[in-house]
């Protein structure tokens, strides 16, 4: 999926948002934040002549609750990534561990997941 940049403007208010085109940047307005649904906002697609803005979605914005994540993708989390995925997951952890004691508890965490969904 290709998503764009919208720049959000109500007053001197600007946000960001990312959406795959202005009718879905309109709909969510308020989710980038919530008085745009009841104020006049401006949304305009950032564009930079010449040069092609990428968008990729962070580990845990890209994995929804119907989907785990890879190997491959806990494998790119930093430490503070590691961390917030356990959090959100609530898998306990020391915070001394180092990354990659945090990483392999993930990929069990994942693993024991993934072999929950196969039964």
């Amino acid at each position: 999926m290709n998503l764009k940049l919208f720049k959000y403007t109500c007053g001197v208010d600007e946000r960001i948002g990312v959406f795959a085109d202005a009718d879905e940047a309109y709909e969510r307005r308020a989710e980038v934040d919530p008085t745009f649904h009841f104020l006049p906002v401006r949304i305009d697609e950032i564009i930079v002549p010449g040069y092609v803005i990428t968008i990729e979605p962070e580990l845990g914005a890209a994995v929804s609750a119907d989907r785990l994540p890879t190997e491959e993708e806990i494998a790119t989390l930093d430490r503070a990534g590691l961390r917030a995925f356990l959090e959100k997951h609530k898998v306990e952890y020391v915070k001394q561990w180092g990354d990659d004691r945090l990483r392999e508890t993930a990929l069990t965490w994942v693993g024991a997941q993934n072999k929950g969904d196969a039964e």
